[in-house]
């Protein structure tokens, strides 16, 4: 394709070629090095325009030549930075960034969201319609004697505290973790003290317990409550000490757990699960005059759904 179009002594000169823009693949604007190089071809096409206007040949001919190198130049550009995003592989936000510049990824416009003053009531009463009959207080004794209180040290908590993804958005108590990842040894040790009081006496602060719900759209047109996805936006010291605690409750679980469950265990998927299906489905179909029916149960808000005397209960006697 000739980006300038096609060159015919007779009628150039009448009729001003057409740049052809592309339209796949790539955006159809590639910028190149930014309002440098596009000032630098809005120059040669300004020297291409004159040049034709004043009915020089050769210089028309070598102001077009050269707005056709400076367009390969910019597309050349364009195209090795968007190569840049995969060249590591480490960083994912830029290889996602460089697939959607390659394949002009636009999201759909969402529909208007209700912004009526009685939404947030009607979402409330909506998520808590679990625990609205839950009478029952839940009560969460002490450790027995038998039991060791974990105890977090200075290191562990400052490399919990390092770790902190900064682009993570903050709770309702408005810290931000850019402020906990670069301030980490210098908080390292007060924390430290924090999580370690809180575990020594079985009280979580009120402040960790508390979190900001956040209403997404799980689709583009909403038309229930239910269309709505609740996402808590709990505090970032309090998502530090489920990490710092979680290591110590995977050691506690026996491991003679169900061989087939794949949720929430280590070095597992759901992908294995479907491999465990279909190898149990079709070594059971090499037998002779059988056939398989497979039932598949979602069960609507089963987190939500949980008892929590019975959740601690069943810890309980796992030890």
């Amino acid at each position: 394709m000739n980006i300038g179009g096609t060159y015919h002594p007779s009628t150039d000169f009448i009729i001003p070629p057409e740049i052809i823009r592309p339209t796949y693949g790539t955006p159809a604007k590639p910028a190149g090095e930014g309002d440098v190089t596009s000032g630098r071809r809005r120059g040669k096409r300004a020297a291409r325009d004159g040049a034709y206007r004043s009915g020089d040949s050769e210089e028309y001919s070598r102001a077009r030549s050269a707005l056709r190198k400076g367009i390969k130049a910019a597309k050349g550009a364009y195209k090795r930075r968007i190569e840049a995003h995969f060249d590591t592989s480490a960083n994912s936000r830029e290889v996602w960034q460089g697939i959607r510049a390659l394949t002009d990824y636009r999201r759909a416009p969402s529909s208007p969201v209700n912004c009526s003053s009685t939404l947030a009531d009607e979402l409330n009463l909506f998520y808590a319609r679990f625990d609205r009959d839950n009478k029952e207080a839940v009560s969460s004794p002490l450790p027995s004697g038998g039991s060791t209180t974990p105890i977090l040290d200075l290191h562990q908590v400052r490399l919990c505290l390092r770790n902190i993804n900064p682009r993570k958005a903050a709770g309702p108590d408005g810290v931000l973790g850019r402020v906990l990842k670069d301030c980490a040894d210098e908080l390292a040790e007060v924390f430290t003290n924090i999580f370690n009081l809180s575990l020594s006496t079985s009280w979580v602060p009120t402040c960790f317990k508390a979190a900001t719900i956040i209403p997404v759209p799980k689709q583009t047109n909403v038309t229930c409550l239910n269309d709505y996805r609740p996402v808590a936006l709990t505090p970032i010291p309090a998502k530090c000490l489920e990490r710092l605690v979680i290591k110590h409750i995977k050691e506690a679980i026996p491991s003679a757990l169900d061989q087939y469950q794949f949720a929430y265990r280590e070095n597992r998927s759901t992908e294995d699960a479907v491999a465990i299906v279909i190898h149990t489905l079709l070594e059971h179909l090499e037998h002779k005059n059988t056939y398989a029916r497979l039932l598949f149960v979602d069960f609507s808000s089963a987190f939500n759904t949980i008892l929590p005397n019975i959740l601690l209960q069943k810890l309980s006697n796992l030890g």
